[in-house]
Formats: C-alpha cells, structure tokens, sequence
C-alpha cells in the first residue's frame, strides 16, 4: 500500500519524455470558443516547455452518424499529459421526451490531419439502472457531477426532459506531442425509464485495446539488462482474445536480451480487452514505448518528441521509487497512470 500510495501523490510530476534513440458530422451542440493550452518549445528563460500536454476546453465534438439522437453535448473539456493519460468531461442534455436513466459513449479525438489520437468511452448510469444498463465496451470510471458537486459513479435519479448531467471519464495508455482539434462520437447508447433504448453509430465504430489488469511483476523477472534510463519503441500485437502474440521493435538494433525480456513479460503476464470494430472484437497493434527510468524524477534524455501518439508503459525498481520501504530489484510496471493491480472493467 505505501508503494501505491507513492506512486499516485507522484501523479502528473512523473513527466517522462523520448528515447534517445528516435531523435464533419451533425452537431453534438458545441457552446462556445475552443481554448486550447498546448506546451511545446522553450520558455523565455530557456527552459523546456513540456511536449506532451495539452489542454482544451469546448472541443468541437459533432456525431458521426446520420441522425442526430435526442441529446446535446456542450462544454467538452480535456487533457493529454505526458504520463500517458487522458481526461474528458463535458455536459449531457436529455432533449427526447422520455425520462434518460443512462448511456454509454466514445470520443473519438482528431488531430489537424483527421488522424486519430486516442479513443476515450465514457459511460453514466442513474442509480435506478446501476444494476440492468449493460456497457457494451471497457470503461474506466466515471464521475457525475450535478449542479457542481461530485455525485460518485452515478446520478441520482433518471434525467427528465431538458435536464444535464455533467460527466468525467478517462483513459490510460496513450501519449501525444499533439492536440486534438475536435472530437466526433462514433457510438452511443441511451437506455430510458420506460425499458427502451436507442443506439448511434457510425459505419466504422471502434475501441483499441485495453489491459484488463495491469499485471505485477513476478520475480522471475529480473531486471532487464540495460543501463537507466532506456527506452524500447514496440509494435505490441494483441489477438482477438486479448493475447499479446508478438512484440516488434522499432529499431532493429536494440540489445536482443532486453527484447526478449520486454516480449517475455508482455506475452506471459498481460491480457488485454480486445479491440472492437463494430462491436466485435478483431486482431490489433499497439505503439508501446517501454521506458526504464532511472527513477520517478529524473528527466528522460530527449531529442524530440514523438510525432505520433504512443502507448507509454513504464518499469520502475522499486526501490527508486520509494527508498525507504524497499529495497532489492522487485519491479513495478505502470500502464499510463494505472499502477500494478489496476483493474479495467
């Protein structure tokens, strides 16, 4: 427990940055301007600003269906940090004529190109339906807040016509040098009072793949053989059972020890959700960049950032972490900010 407990008050201070080795839908109702706080360069006094954090606030988000479901999204807010995790809240108004007890949804988010940055669903359940509304997808917790105040995981009672809910969900894994200029939802499900529901989506929908337990790792595994820090750029490949079949490498002169030791412990110790596309779950890739750091502050030699978003896994000793109550080469992963032990639903 005090390792966890280390490990989130270290929070977002875990800024971490590259290997030295690689140098229009429907309206979902937008209010407002986009603000968009994004870091990159240096700072007057020659400091570095940091490369993978940016902040935006009334993204524009549109549908990515043909009709347009009885619901308004406004005030869409979010953030990419550099340890790998993202962040989104946003309002959801109930416009249909029936009582709304829940719904699910995914943000998909584009960059300047129309590329996909990262994917982020988000569900919310009234505390009636807690028990019968079924997600059909991975999500991560979700917070409800109404009138300001944080309600938990669920809303208090269904929402009546015209009424909001302000939602918040999140998701591990992915680092960019990039911010979104707008997100579209490619799926969403709203389940009423009166037993009905309707689903929205798009041609195309999908859901990347996400770890269903971030393992610990067993003592077997030694600590690699590299000298702090070190980084490993990897297509990770999952199957459709949430396998990890093969680790590819980037760079094809990394020491073949640490390979074999990272494609080891990926293939014995992880399983995945698997990816979805139109709801069944299909082989998929993963960009990992595996860092061993030296600890949980010292900068990680940089040359320039990423110029595409990558999964981040982590692998600390220990004992650099938190000297006082550890010792020895025990090792910790995280996944993102998801410490050992994480578990998603």
């Amino acid at each position: 427990m005090a390792l966890r407990a280390f490990i989130f008050c270290l929070g977002l201070s875990l800024a971490q940055a590259v290997p030295p080795q690689y140098s229009a839908a429907n309206s979902a109702g937008l209010q407002g301007d986009t603000s968009v706080e994004q870091e990159s360069g240096q700072h007057n006094d020659g400091r570095a600003r940091r490369a993978y954090y940016c902040h935006l606030q009334n993204l524009p988000t549109s549908w990515a269906f043909d009709s347009s479901p009885p619901a308004v999204i406004s005030g869409h807010e979010v953030y990419f940090v550099e340890t790998g995790h993202a962040s989104a809240s946003f309002q959801f108004r109930n416009i249909a004529s029936l009582r709304l007890e829940a719904v699910a949804l995914i943000f998909e988010y584009l960059d300047d190109q129309g590329q996909t940055i990262e994917e982020i669903p988000v569900a919310g359940v009234s505390r009636m339906a807690a028990g019968r509304f079924r997600v059909p997808f991975p999500v991560e917790p979700t917070w409800v807040y109404l009138k300001g105040a944080q309600e938990g995981e669920h809303w208090g009672s269904a929402l009546v016509p015209g009424a909001s809910v302000s939602l918040a969900g999140s998701k591990d894994g992915t680092r960019t040098a990039n911010c979104p200029v707008a997100a579209k939802v490619t799926f969403l499900r709203l389940q009423f009072t009166n037993g009905t529901a309707r689903t929205y989506s798009s041609r195309d929908w999908h859901l990347g793949p996400a770890p269903r337990r971030v393992p610990e790792v067993p003592t077997k595994f030694r600590p690699p053989p590299v000298i702090r820090p070190y980084a490993l750029l990897a297509e990770v490949k999952i199957n459709a059972s949430g396998d990890v079949v093969d680790l590819i490498p980037e760079d094809q002169d990394i020491a073949p020890d640490v390979l074999q030791w990272t494609r080891d412990l990926m293939k014995q110790e992880w399983k995945f959700h698997p990816a979805l596309l139109l709801g069944k779950a299909v082989d998929s890739q993963l960009m990992v960049l595996f860092r061993f750091p030296v600890d949980a502050t010292s900068p990680f030699p940089e040359v320039k950032p990423l110029p595409f978003p990558v999964t981040l896994i982590r692998i600390f000793r220990k004992r650099d972490l938190d000297p006082s109550n550890y010792t020895g080469n025990d090792l910790v992963v995280m996944y993102g900010q998801a410490e050992e032990g994480s578990v998603l639903e």
